[in-house]
């Protein structure tokens, strides 16, 4: 057959128009048919149109159209290696002579397309997204692997079709085989340099028995290693904290069993705190008879801190040890008296040489 007289006509078209003979062979293809495809005239003309144009169904799905009258419509995505998918909602004329001439517009997508729709989104997803989808058999034999995050394992949508991924993935990861026995499962797995998110679910036929496992491997390489390097430095930011705080309340063990705590600077509730678990940890660590709390360097503390310096001095006392205070700033001193606790029992001195003079008479009397 030839093509039809006048299709010159549509070759400047807005819209995309190519003429077929009566088994699907294309004769003719306008202008837009090229741009929206990529495909040149002469490429197109003599190949049959589902290899030129490839929509769900094959040859089959157009074949079935050119079958019947003008008034049938098609909503199909389109997807050609390297092009974007292209949807288009097709009609055609048939004529008199055997084939038609098909149009094709951009398609709306509405509910009456809602298959369609649901084409177009799987091949979105599976073309720009890095996951893999697949589809296996109750046996395990792989029916079906697409999508992008193929490539990142070195592999192709063919490649892995009809093996048994029961066999292959089974041992190495539990989660798979309870998909097939009917479990809705998720599990992270490390194939080379590639991490995945996974989720393998149950397939099931209208009365509710399964026939199938199909599963989502969602490439997170990269936000793993993001999240990997942000612990790394959190933990490295924790350790340098760590540091400065015994760095902020630095324990010198002055004699055989005499330890002392100098502090400098502002002391609010945090900070009060990390010294209390300092402190005690030492004098349990070295075994002290006596702590010294030197306050020479701080000017002023609010009561919460006072308070927590005087439950220091006590919990020493619950280790065995006596606290003694000294260096106390008078501004200190009327922040302690407000909390009204009894201080009988605290040791008490102006100085720091004054507390060591008590420490070391105390031993030896002892």
């Amino acid at each position: 057959m030839e093509r039809i007289s006048g299709f010159e006509l549509l070759q400047d078209a807005p819209f995309v128009a190519l003429q077929v003979d009566a088994e699907g062979t294309i004769l003719a293809w306008n202008a837009v048919a090229e741009a929206t495809f990529g495909v040149a005239s002469d490429d197109a003309v003599g190949r049959p149109i589902g290899a030129v144009v490839p929509v769900p169904g094959g040859d089959d799905a157009w074949r079935t159209l050119l079958a019947e009258d003008g008034a049938a419509r098609r909503v199909w995505a389109t997807r050609r290696e390297g092009r974007p998918v292209v949807t288009c909602e097709w009609t055609q004329r048939p004529l008199s002579g055997g084939g038609a001439v098909f149009y094709g517009q951009p398609a709306a997508l509405t509910v009456d397309a809602q298959p369609q729709v649901r084409d177009v989104l799987l091949r979105a997803l599976l073309d720009n997204v890095e996951l893999i989808a697949w589809v296996a058999d109750m046996s395990g034999t792989a029916l079906l692997m697409d999508g992008i995050g193929l490539a990142r394992s070195g592999l192709t949508p063919d490649m892995l079709v009809g093996q048994n991924l029961l066999a292959g993935f089974g041992e190495k990861y539990p989660e798979v085989p309870e998909a097939f026995g009917g479990k809705a499962v998720r599990y992270v797995t490390r194939e080379g340099e590639g991490c995945y998110d996974n989720w393998a679910i149950p397939v099931r036929d209208g009365q509710g028995r399964q026939i199938a496992v199909a599963g989502i491997a969602l490439d997170v390489t990269e936000s793993t290693r993001r999240e990997e390097e942000l612990r790394a430095k959190l933990d490295v930011i924790e350790r340098q904290q760590q540091a400065l705080r015994e760095m902020s309340t630095p324990i010198i063990e002055v004699w055989d069993r005499v330890i002392c705590l100098p502090i400098v600077g502002l002391v609010d509730t945090a900070r009060a705190a990390d010294i209390m678990d300092n402190l005690l940890q030492a004098v349990a660590r070295a075994r002290a008879r006596y702590a010294i709390l030197d306050l020479t360097g701080v000017d002023v503390v609010d009561t919460s801190t006072a308070s927590h310096l005087l439950s220091l001095i006590r919990a020493v006392r619950l280790l065995g040890a006596d606290g003694v205070l000294t260096g106390v700033h008078p501004n200190i001193a009327q922040t302690i008296v407000t909390l009204g606790v009894d201080l009988t029992a605290l040791h008490v001195r102006a100085t720091l040489r004054d507390a060591l003079k008590f420490v070391l008479a105390e031993l030896e009397r002892r």
